[in-house]
């Protein structure tokens, strides 16, 4: 028997007990948790080498699961906190987000900042000039593009909505605490500027061609 290890799990337990004081009822799926990210916040696992916790997938892989996974949760939830706003569907809020920011835009610029692919995109920019929530005009520096920005009541309700995708934002981030949400926002951000210029200037390229930039 590996005694180092179950003094180490008996050890771990008295932690766990002493933060959580007011929860005398701990479950064994609660305690993995637990340990779980207690592991994550000091370092571990460092690389991609598999370990017992993470089980047989590589960091890596569990990295995207999580995302997508959080990504789902995300988009169900928007989807609730906009019931109200039947003219908005997830991705239509976060398009005139980013118009209340400029006085217009390109639709392909709108697209791209909304990391879409120009066939999703053409067709959320199509439901928001159909419900009049945006309007276009010719692009003055060249004809053949259009450039899009918000209406007044595109405006109207964008900012009707901001009270309940404060409340998704807030349900997103969970019970983290300050510290571990500015921790999260940091790793996400450093993630992004990784994606984004792949996206903007590599996305016709192979997952191979990809992994040798």
């Amino acid at each position: 028997m590996n005694f180092e290890l179950l003094t180490a799990i008996i050890e771990a337990f008295k932690e766990h007990q002493v933060l959580n004081v007011q929860n005398d009822k701990t479950s064994l799926a609660e305690f993995a948790i637990w340990l779980n990210q207690k592991n994550y916040l000091i370092g571990q696992p460092k690389n991609s080498e598999h370990s017992e916790i993470i089980g047989r997938n590589e960091v890596e892989t569990e990295i995207g699961k999580l995302i997508i996974y959080l990504n789902r949760y995300a988009k169900l939830l928007i989807r609730k906190g906009l019931n109200n706003f039947p003219e908005l569907v997830n991705e239509d809020f976060t398009y005139l987000y980013i118009l209340m920011t400029c006085e217009s835009m390109t639709k392909i610029q709108l697209i791209e900042k909304n990391i879409h692919e120009k066939p999703t995109g053409l067709e959320v920019i199509k439901r928001l000039l159909k419900h009049k929530l945006i309007d276009e005009r010719d692009d003055e520096k060249d004809k053949r593009s259009k450039r899009v920005f918000l209406t007044e009541k595109g405006r109207v309700t964008f900012f009707q909505t901001l009270g309940q995708m404060s409340k998704v934002s807030q349900l997103i981030a969970g019970k983290l605490t300050i510290e571990e949400k500015n921790q999260l926002f940091n790793l996400l951000k450093k993630l992004e500027d990784f994606h984004n210029p792949l996206f903007l200037q590599h996305r016709q390229k192979s997952i191979d061609e990809l992994g040798k930039i």
